[in-house]
């Protein structure tokens, strides 16, 4: 937590900032603008970001794909003491997995965690068709809401 002097809270779009984790912004304010303030915070972008004496709150949820893996929460300012703290949602939507045969036995992998969620599993290595197929079927028999499969479809491309 940390003590405020004087600060201003608004739904900015600022130049320079991340949109989405990895994503910055191009367009918006400089910052500058509210550098006469100790601290600056703001929603609208969807990462938490920290720049200068400005802080992006990011979202309290997940609403996209992009939002996957990336702490989301919400913020209580204490108006007599000005602490910031910040509460972390436990809940996620999203689930994305590496699936990479090599490196992990999937046939003890703990589907459980992708009930009531929409679960992606992207493809690094799959050497053991049958493994993967089982992999599947145990995600698909789970009360999920969708199921993405990302593979590289190189073989179906060209001259092959």
């Amino acid at each position: 937590m940390s003590v405020l002097q004087t600060m201003t809270i608004g739904h900015l779009e600022l130049e320079g900032f991340e949109l989405l984790r990895g994503v910055k912004s191009t367009h918006g304010l400089d910052h500058k603008v509210f550098e006469r303030f100790e601290l600056v915070m703001s929603g609208h972008y969807h990462a938490s970001s920290r720049q200068d004496n400005i802080w992006y709150l990011g979202t309290q949820l997940e609403f996209f794909w992009n939002d996957a893996h990336d702490p989301k929460g919400f913020h209580v300012i204490d108006t007599e003491t000005r602490e910031v703290e910040r509460i972390v949602n436990p809940y996620t939507l999203f689930e994305k997995v590496l699936y990479d045969d090599e490196k992990i036995g999937y046939n003890d992998y703990d589907v459980s965690k992708f009930d009531n969620k929409f679960v992606k599993i992207i493809v690094i290595n799959k050497n053991d068709q049958f493994l993967f197929d089982r992999f599947v079927d145990r995600v698909q028999n789970r009360d999920i809401h969708e199921l993405k499969i990302a593979e590289n479809f190189n073989e179906f491309l060209g001259e092959n």
